[in-house]
């Protein structure tokens, strides 16, 4: 099979595994059509179950765009079970414990994941994610819907990357690292030792205690 000069997706053969290598890039739709091209010309290649590496540019685009990227790769079976960064190959170990479901629509629900994430491990999904433990600082959770954890939030996390600025992100303690909530971003958020959501109004995310969530942005009544 000959690729295409230029081509924005090659796979290779390298010491850690089967890798699928990511180009820089600007429109992420033209990245997910090079991916379905791919794997569609391999045809029997790749069987449902193989695991894959995923290299990705550096940026924080191609970061915001890696629920969409696991989940084209989801749509032929393959499991993603690491993520490399840019040229220094830093890595993003996604455990056993905590591998994602790419099916690849926010239409497709929600992730329910039962236990603590650790530093290291990751959770992406391209719908809203619930955690029924805690995140620890070093874990990160990329959603492309809103994100509930039932626990202390004390890593960081990614909203909003599918559903856009209507999304939230809620816990029952609340000293995350950093958050973002579709574009906007907040390096340095605020803690609660109680129950606290995060979302976005007049243009920046705001972080309050629930009780005093209103959302009057989005022309709720209470």
């Amino acid at each position: 099979m000959e690729k295409p000069q230029q081509s924005m997706v090659d796979l290779k053969f390298e010491r850690d595994g089967l890798t699928l290598v990511i180009q820089p890039y600007t429109d992420i739709q033209e990245v997910i059509s090079s991916i379905e091209r791919l794997f569609a010309e391999m045809g029997n290649f790749v069987s449902e179950g193989d695991e894959v590496i995923l290299s990705i540019p550096e940026g924080e685009k191609a970061a915001d765009d890696l629920p969409a990227l696991v989940a084209a790769v989801g749509k032929f079976g393959l499991n993603v079970a690491q993520v490399v960064v840019g040229r220094t190959r830093k890595t993003m170990k996604i455990s056993d414990r905590t591998k994602k479901e790419a099916t690849g629509r926010v239409s497709e629900g929600t992730k329910v994941v039962k236990r603590n994430l650790r530093s290291g491990q990751m959770v992406v999904h391209n719908g809203g994610v619930i955690v029924f433990g805690n995140v620890h600082p070093g874990a990160a959770i990329f959603a492309g819907g809103s994100v509930v954890v039932f626990g202390n939030l004390r890593g960081q996390v990614k909203a909003g990357l599918v559903e856009g600025e209507t999304s939230v992100i809620a816990a029952l303690e609340f000293s995350p690292t950093f958050l973002q909530i579709s574009h906007f971003v907040m390096n340095e958020p605020p803690s609660f030792s109680q129950p606290a959501v995060a979302h976005v109004g007049t243009g920046r995310i705001v972080v309050e205690p629930y009780e005093s969530v209103r959302f009057q942005d989005r022309g709720d009544k209470d």
